[in-house]
């Protein structure tokens, strides 16, 4: 078992018994006077604070000071021997007699990965100061480090695979850019905080306003994105519309150059259609700032009674203009018939 510090500001005192989680930031040692002296951090403001209502819990001990424990302003920290795995803050909190778990109010939490971090905000959650686990829920938001932000009902930290999950439906914004963010709903989200991914797990709709009043729906069982890169990664029955052109797959990966959405690039049995064309390649990757669709690997494109075949097919403008790069067949089939 891994070597752990959990820090816990404050000091109850319980019938005749100190119960006291020791921190680094401040212990609750010297006299009063010498702890007004010098300037106190936030989370030791907020360990002042409840030191002070314990003190005065001991003053006047009433029957419900012995059965539950209350505080206002509560600040809770999960560390190793290196860092800091998560931050807690609440407006208030409670535990009864003999529980490890806290009952928080109005909470706002923080959890740490490699070069990356995830602030999450709700109405109420629990921490349990035995399993390190915790809930958060009630109107609840996750923002990553990179622009990313989830809304959802619930989330759990899962202190053993150091993941933040939930089971109910998710809504998400991708990074803010120019022509206005890619936005996504899905069931089920998982937030790796070792390889930093974050996961829609089924059921992924979302669309991505464009240039000149124009929009992209996407669909797809499963859509992954990245803590520390701008991506975002579509996997499993994938269906992306721009216009009146739809393009089907089994994967698609969107990145961004300079803070705006550039390429989308699909592969797995690529199957294209709009008013006039139909065809099928095994690679496409579509140029937002060009408005550009490239097919490649054995690309194949029937246009009205022309049938296109090269090495490269791209198609302009929405579909307005069709250049074949390397040609190997380009007939009409009306011309066939009449011989």
């Amino acid at each position: 078992m891994r070597n752990t510090t959990f820090v816990v500001a404050i000091l109850i005192l319980i019938g005749f018994e100190v119960y006291y989680f020791r921190t680094e930031r401040w212990s609750p040692v010297g006299d009063e006077q010498t702890q007004d002296s010098k300037k106190l951090t936030p989370e030791e403001e907020i360990t002042s604070k409840n030191l002070q209502q314990v003190q005065a819990q001991q003053a006047a001990p009433t029957k419900s000071d012995v059965q539950e424990q209350t505080l206002t302003q509560l600040y809770l920290v999960e560390s190793n021997s290196k860092k800091k795995d998560w931050e807690v803050w609440a407006d208030s909190a409670h535990k009864g007699m003999g529980s490890a778990v806290w009952e928080l109010e109005k909470v706002k939490a923080e959890f740490f990965s490699e070069n990356v971090t995830y602030k999450v905000n709700g109405a109420k959650g629990t921490v349990d100061e035995a399993k390190k686990d915790m809930i958060i829920e009630g109107d609840v938001k996750l923002v990553s480090s990179n622009g990313y932000i989830f809304f959802t009902n619930k989330l759990v930290y899962n202190p053993t695979t150091k993941s933040i999950n939930s089971r109910d439906k998710v809504s998400v914004e991708g990074p803010n850019e120019g022509h206005g963010r890619l936005y996504m709903e899905g069931t089920g989200l998982n937030v790796s905080l070792v390889s930093n991914l974050m996961v829609l797990e089924k059921d992924v709709l979302g669309h991505k306003p464009m240039s000149q009043q124009r929009a992209m729906s996407i669909r797809s069982q499963r859509a992954e994105f990245s803590g520390t890169e701008q991506t975002a990664i579509f996997k499993n029955n994938v269906v992306i519309k721009v216009d009146k052109m739809v393009v089907k797959g089994n994967f698609a990966n969107f990145q961004y150059k300079n803070g705006k959405l550039d390429t989308l690039t699909m592969d797995g049995g690529i199957h294209m259609q709009d008013q006039n064309k139909i065809g099928s390649s095994g690679e496409a990757i579509v140029y937002f700032n060009e408005d550009k669709y490239v097919f490649r690997k054995k690309p194949f494109v029937t246009q009205g009674e022309n049938e296109l075949i090269g090495d490269e097919i791209v198609i302009f403008n929405g579909g307005q203009r069709v250049q074949v790069r390397n040609a190997k067949a380009q007939y009409q089939q009306q011309s066939e018939k009449a011989q």
